[in-house]
C-alpha cells in the first residue's frame, strides 16, 4: 500500500480485482471492479489479503486508463463490522466483516498498526 502511496501523482486509483474462483468470497467479490484513490479510508480496512486463501489483489490506474476501460471512480460501499475478543488477550476489536480477525493487519501491513 505504501508503494501505491508514493505513485498517487501518476497513478491516483486503485481498482479491486476480485479472484472470481470456485469458492470465491461473495463479500469480495461484491467489489470487483471498485475504483477508489489511492488515499481513500476503504483501503486501510479492505486492502487484500483480507482471509486465508484470499486471491483478491488491486491494480494501480492512471486517469487516462480509467477513459480507457470506461471506468469511474466509485463511492466506497459502507463499513460493515463486528466485534471479536482475542481469546488469547482479551483484546476487542472491530473487524471489517468480510475480513478474518488475524488479517486485521494485512501480512506487508504495518503502516495500518501505525496509524492505530
Amino acid at each position: 500500500m505504501a508503494t501505491h502511496s508514493k505513485n498517487k501523482n501518476t497513478f491516483p486509483y486503485l481498482k479491486y480485482d476480485a479472484n472470481n474462483s470456485e469458492h470465491s468470497r461473495l463479500e469480495h467479490s461484491a467489489w470487483d471492479g471498485l475504483v477508489l484513490p489511492v488515499d481513500d479510508p476503504f483501503w486501510k480496512a479492505h486492502y487484500p489479503a483480507k482471509a486465508w486463501g484470499c486471491k483478491c489483489g488491486v491494480t494501480q490506474l492512471d486517469e487516462d486508463t480509467l477513459d480507457e476501460l470506461g471506468l469511474k471512480p466509485s463511492e466506497p460501499p459502507e463499513e460493515e463490522t463486528y466485534t471479536y475478543i482475542n481469546k488469547r488477550t482479551g483484546e476487542v476489536q472491530r473487524i471489517p466483516k468480510e475480513a478474518d480477525p488475524s488479517f486485521n493487519y494485512p501480512p506487508g501491513g504495518a503502516w495500518r498498526i501505525s496509524e492505530r
